[in-house]
């Protein structure tokens, strides 16, 4: 084999090396492109999988619509009872919200007061509770999602922005969620829904 031949045969080999190579290189960046894809959509598919369980929840009762329409009208002192589901007396501007909740829920009349004032037993407050923890609880799940990223934030905080805060400035049932002294990933996500829609810190309901 001549000197000639050798060089053309190391030279073709040098070329079909190099192909090798940038094919290798551009078949691992669309792998890497595929994943990246699949993961997003994943994210995606997971936040809606996660809001259907949320929505599913929240809108399964018109009650649980009823006691937060009380509790979030109701400072850190009432709250305090309501936790400890003790005897709570609501103002005339809450009574509404309350007999409201009272008649859907089937749990009976409160005493009402000479002054207008609304009194509900420790049965009722216990009730009045239960129904806002279960939408809290299915919040909090949402919001760990969230906050641990296994769904897609955009998706997630576009959804609840208006559950959340009320004008975009007050955090909904936050009075109650201090008071309860739980819900870590809720607190994270108001906190951080807070500073990008330019409220920061959110104010509470009362």
């Amino acid at each position: 084999m001549s000197q000639q031949n050798l060089g053309l045969i190391t030279a073709t080999a040098s070329v079909i090396t190099a192909c090798g190579v940038i094919f290798f290189y551009w078949q691992v960046r669309i792998l890497r492109r595929s994943l990246a894809a699949d993961h997003e959509r994943s994210r995606r598919e997971k936040a809606i999988e996660v809001m259907a369980g949320w929505f599913a929840q929240r809108n399964g009762s018109l009650a649980a619509i009823a006691a937060m329409n009380v509790v979030e009208r109701l400072d850190e002192p009432k709250c305090r009872l309501l936790w400890n589901k003790d005897p709570v007396s609501l103002d005339a501007a809450v009574r509404p919200f309350a007999e409201e909740f009272l008649a859907i829920s089937g749990h009976g009349a409160a005493e009402i007061q000479s002054e207008g004032t609304l009194t509900l037993n420790s049965r009722q407050s216990a009730a009045l509770k239960s129904y806002v923890v279960d939408e809290r609880n299915a919040l909090e799940i949402v919001a760990t999602a969230w906050r641990h990223h296994v769904c897609d934030r955009t998706i997630s905080e576009a959804e609840v922005l208006n559950v959340v805060f009320v004008q975009h400035n007050r955090a909904r049932l936050e009075v109650f969620r201090r008071t309860s002294g739980i819900y870590p990933s809720l607190a994270a996500l108001i906190e951080h829904m807070g500073r990008s829609t330019g409220n920061k810190p959110p104010l509470p309901t009362r």
